[in-house]
């Protein structure tokens, strides 16, 4: 499955979708200074993620 991401690097400033290849850095400089995002429904039921919102979304925080 091909994910993708919207990423705003905030040191090189590159904004847009690109491929998500797991690593959280800019495709064009390589900075970890990025914000992405993916869409929920490119994500599986059982990713850490995903659980992680269910979780805050029924109030539970640690179990």
């Amino acid at each position: 499955m091909r994910l993708i991401a919207h990423i705003r690097c905030r040191d090189c400033g590159v904004e847009g979708s690109f491929t998500f290849a797991g690593r959280r850095e800019c495709p064009r400089c390589g900075s970890r200074d990025v914000r992405f995002a993916l869409r929920i429904e490119d994500l599986s039921d059982g990713d850490p993620e995903i659980v992680a919102i269910a979780r805050l979304a029924e109030g539970r925080t640690g179990d």
